[in-house]
């Protein structure tokens, strides 16, 4: 052999190496910029979670949540006890129970009674 194939030889093997090293570097540097972004990703995110629990905690504070009227709670209880009232059309109701506006719904419902367009 001669010296230019050997010193051929060598510098392909020489290159070869420099270009193994040098995808290895690359592959690291490429994995810890991954990872890197990853990390960020989960920090902004669990960042996100503690603000988003930290809100919610502030509305419970600032508002809490609106206790029912103890009244509310025995219309409901009669309500459902009663079975619902079902009456004939014009005839006078035994029970009054509240409508919206806090009244009595089954006031002047009667026939001949100032609600009632039957009536007169």
């Amino acid at each position: 052999m001669t010296i230019q194939v050997l010193f051929g030889r060598h510098i392909q093997e020489y290159a070869l190496q420099v270009q193994v090293e040098f995808q290895k570097k690359l592959h690291d540097m490429v994995e810890r910029t991954l990872l890197e972004i990853h990390r960020s990703l989960l920090e902004n995110h669990v960042l996100s979670l503690h603000e988003l629990e930290q809100r919610r905690t502030e509305r419970r504070t600032l508002h809490p949540l609106p206790v029912p009227a103890p009244a509310a709670f025995q219309w409901s209880a009669a309500a459902l006890s009663a079975g619902g009232s079902r009456r004939v059309r014009g005839e006078p109701s035994n029970t009054a129970t509240p409508d919206d506006e806090g009244g009595l719904a089954n006031q002047g419902t009667e026939a001949g009674s100032p609600g009632n367009e039957e009536g007169a």
